[in-house]
């Protein structure tokens, strides 16, 4: 099927808007998860540094202030990552796209100059806002929203296997600090 400029103009924002929702939310997914944990550590490195001083524990002080000094280089990394900000540029960036859209639906497909203009609009908004990463495209596709857009047998175990990544890397986040702590007064 040949399409006309303005379908394929349409169609190649509408992706990228769909895409940049779903940056816009895992960014801003991470910023809350990471807020999330900087608490929970927080809270844990507390209750370590009052045991270790009732207890009288020199060891368990040493392991505090370890848990203290990464603790406060994770509250800086992910202050310099600024998901949270990361995350409100893309949605900036997907509302304007939706603009576009809107403007192109508008138009005649024989009025080429307007369309190209929103073409070139369309080229500076791709410039002015960071991308989107594949995942965020496979999510498009793995939600069966266009069905010209399917995961092929790679990106679906690409997808999936990011996921799967991620949820395991967040659980060991939240049971790594009580492990330690189990393993450590079991040991002693």
């Amino acid at each position: 099927m040949n399409r006309s400029l303005k379908e394929k103009l349409k169609q190649n924002i509408w992706i990228t808007r769909k895409c940049r929702i779903n940056a816009s939310e895992r960014l801003l997914s991470h910023a809350r998860y990471i807020e999330i944990l900087n608490v929970y550590y927080s809270i844990f490195v507390i209750i370590l540094s009052l045991v270790s001083l009732t207890e009288q524990d020199n060891t368990l002080s040493i392991i505090s202030l370890a848990c203290s000094i990464a603790l406060t280089i994770s509250i800086i990394y992910a202050n310099a990552a600024g998901y949270r900000e990361r995350s409100l540029s893309l949605k900036q960036n997907y509302i304007e796209l939706q603009l576009l859209l809107d403007q192109l639906s508008s138009i005649h497909d024989e009025n080429k100059e307007i369309i190209m203009s929103i073409s070139r609009q369309y080229a500076e908004m791709l410039k002015s806002s960071e991308n989107h990463m594949p995942i965020d495209l496979y999510q498009l596709k793995a939600s069966g929203v266009d069905a010209d857009m399917t995961l092929s047998k790679k990106e679906k175990y690409g997808y999936y296997g990011q996921l799967a990544w991620r949820h395991l890397w967040r659980t060991i986040l939240i049971f790594l600090p009580l492990a330690v702590a189990i393993f450590y007064f079991f040991k002693r």
